[in-house]
């Protein structure tokens, strides 16, 4: 840790004294941490202007050339960049053998970026001969040439290709296993996951204690939705390295799925404190709380997360949620208005809101909130419906009547619409749609004409013909 420190801390300074003085004279080693530092960053102006004061101090050195080509293939300038690398490859060729070995690396590296720029020029023929030629001996282990390629393949999501190219590798070195690991990640992205499955199952039968194939292998089998089978390689993989925090989201995961939302909030919290309390674990795990409407420890995690980033609007919206379900509806308010503050698109914000209004009995405020509800989605037979309660409840059957009837058009199972239908037309006076209605409320549920007496005592004469 020291020592990345150490070294973060001289290229800070090396990028100050640049940056100060961008003519001032900086060796190769120098120019290469320069450049790299704004490739990685993508910020290709500075990285052009640093190569070509580079350039300037070092004519012709071939890792500045290396870098010419890097930043021409980066910004899409395919052409350009295949010419140059092969002027350099030329220049490699050229030299005898002892100055050529200086630079075998280099070499490799530019062979790599003109197969990866013919493959963008869509000259895939081309590319596999140029991969073919890293497999010389002239370039040190054969396994590198089939390691390196598949990079490149893979890094364009070319997984076919990169599987044929990775197979034609295994059959040389069919125990290496970067190989078949990178094989079983062409097949599980082409949807052949028992095939993927094999790959690292061969991977385990080499390397018993290699967690991140178990944990692989739990992929696999939640892509064939085996949570169970996905939970035990988990497990494996956690017991092998406690450290591997992927294998503990994706073990959550998995749990989740199963609908185990206690082992998957514990797995959440385990990530969360290893990772320092991580935010996103957390939110994760009150998630799970919530699948059990234990919202009392939801909220808890919730305000956690709050103390760690104060203005996390997923977290202000779940503990505005939280408040609302645990009756707290001021404080609910307060959090969910502050959360539309940062994220005015939020739906459910909007629909716990208006559920806050209607139970504090402000139902201007609630028709509002359930309105705005409808504007980011219309289709929402649940809020059309809570809708037409407020405008039922206060005497206002049109209004009452049109928006039962919008939720009974897009979901004539929503839960009680046909009674509130029954009840909306009884108040109208339209006995002829409210025995319809009625009818098809009963049949639903069998509370419906006892809960329509209960409002309408004076319907039961025309119930009662229906028993």
């Amino acid at each position: 840790m020291k020592t990345q420190e150490r070294y973060n801390t001289q290229r800070t300074r090396l990028i100050e004294r640049y940056e100060e003085n961008p003519k001032g004279y900086f060796d190769l080693d120098e120019w290469d941490e320069i450049i790299q530092y704004y490739l990685h960053r993508m910020h290709f102006a500075e990285a052009r202007t640093a190569i070509r004061q580079g350039l300037g101090l070092h004519p012709d050195a071939p890792e500045l050339l290396y870098y010419r080509i890097r930043l021409l293939t980066d910004t899409g300038k395919h052409e350009q960049a295949l010419v140059l690398a092969r002027t350099c490859i030329k220049r490699f060729q050229s030299m005898d053998s002892e100055t050529s070995g200086d630079y075998i690396n280099l070499w490799a590296d530019t062979l790599l970026i003109e197969g990866e720029v013919l493959l963008k020029l869509q000259h895939g023929d081309e590319a596999r001969r140029v991969f073919e030629t890293l497999r010389r001996p002239l370039f040190g282990d054969p396994r590198y040439a089939f390691l390196d390629a598949a990079y490149v393949y893979l890094n364009q999501n070319l997984y076919q290709q990169a599987l044929e190219w990775i197979t034609e590798g295994l059959r040389e070195f069919p125990a290496e296993i970067e190989l078949l690991d990178m094989a079983a990640y062409c097949l599980a992205n082409t949807d052949r996951y028992e095939e993927a499955a094999g790959h690292l199952h061969r991977i385990i039968d080499l390397d018993p204690y290699n967690d991140r194939a178990w944990m692989e292998l739990g992929d696999v089998h939640n892509m064939l939705n085996n949570p169970a089978k996905a939970v035990e390689c988990y497990d494996f993989a956690t017991s092998i390295n406690d450290g591997n925090l992927d294998a503990w989201t994706n073990k959550a995961s998995a749990y989740y799925q199963m609908e185990a939302y206690q082992k998957a909030a514990d797995c959440y919290l385990l990530h969360a404190e290893k990772t320092g309390n991580g935010v996103e674990s957390l939110l994760l795990a009150a998630d799970c709380y919530e699948m059990m409407d234990r919202h009392d420890d939801a909220l808890r995690i919730f305000r956690r997360c709050l103390e760690l980033q104060p203005e996390n609007g997923e977290a202000m919206e779940g503990a505005g949620i939280c408040e609302i379900e645990l009756q707290h509806y001021n404080t609910g308010i307060d959090l969910l208005t502050k959360a539309l503050a940062l994220d005015p698109t939020s739906n459910d914000s909007w629909f716990y809101l208006g559920q806050a209004y209607t139970q504090l009995d402000q139902d201007a405020m609630a028709v509002a909130a359930f309105r705005k509800c409808l504007e980011l989605d219309p289709n929402q037979p649940t809020v059309l419906l809570d809708l037409g309660v407020l405008f039922f409840e206060a005497g206002r059957y049109p209004e009452a009547l049109h928006y039962y009837q919008e939720a009974a058009l897009i979901d004539p199972e929503t839960e009680n619409v046909h009674l509130a239908l029954a009840l909306t037309y009884f108040g109208l006076g339209d006995i002829e749609h409210f025995t319809s209605e009625i009818q098809l409320a009963q049949d639903r549920n069998l509370e419906s004409f006892r809960l329509a007496m209960e409002v309408f005592p004076e319907c039961a004469s025309y119930i009662d013909p229906l028993l």
